[in-house]
């Protein structure tokens, strides 16, 4: 995944993008951070999966992050990633999404989403080394 597979859209839309995450899967995040139980975590993440498939036809990056954040939920459900380590990956990734610029910048998306992948990537490949 290169900086310029990701770098798309025009500026209207990466703002009406960048809208939509500040409205509505920031908050989510937030929730998934302030959540007490690691379930309740995986539960927000859901949630937050939810709201960017109602709104994928129009987003630019939608799909790509979209597939991230589920997955980060994949990690709680399928093969033997312990649960504590599902959520510190999944707290990982929703810590740096709450860290966002406030102006639209497709740059920190490719960031976020590169970290990402690099943190499920290394997940997955310690579990398979055990």
């Amino acid at each position: 995944m290169s900086a310029s597979d990701l770098e798309q859209g025009t500026e209207a839309e990466l703002l009406r993008e960048w809208t939509l995450y500040r409205q509505e899967i920031d908050p989510a995040a937030r929730e998934l951070l302030a959540a007490s139980d690691s379930w309740d975590a995986h539960d927000a993440a859901l949630l937050l999966c939810g709201v960017l498939v109602e709104h994928l036809t129009w987003l630019p990056h939608g799909g790509r992050v979209y597939a991230a954040w589920a997955e980060l939920t994949d990690l709680y459900e399928v093969g033997d990633t312990p649960k504590d380590i599902a959520h510190r990956v999944l707290r990982n990734a929703a810590t740096r999404w709450v860290e966002t610029p406030t102006t639209p910048s497709p740059r920190y998306i490719t960031d976020w989403l590169i970290a990402t992948h690099a943190d499920i990537r290394e997940t997955l490949a310690s579990q398979a080394g055990q």
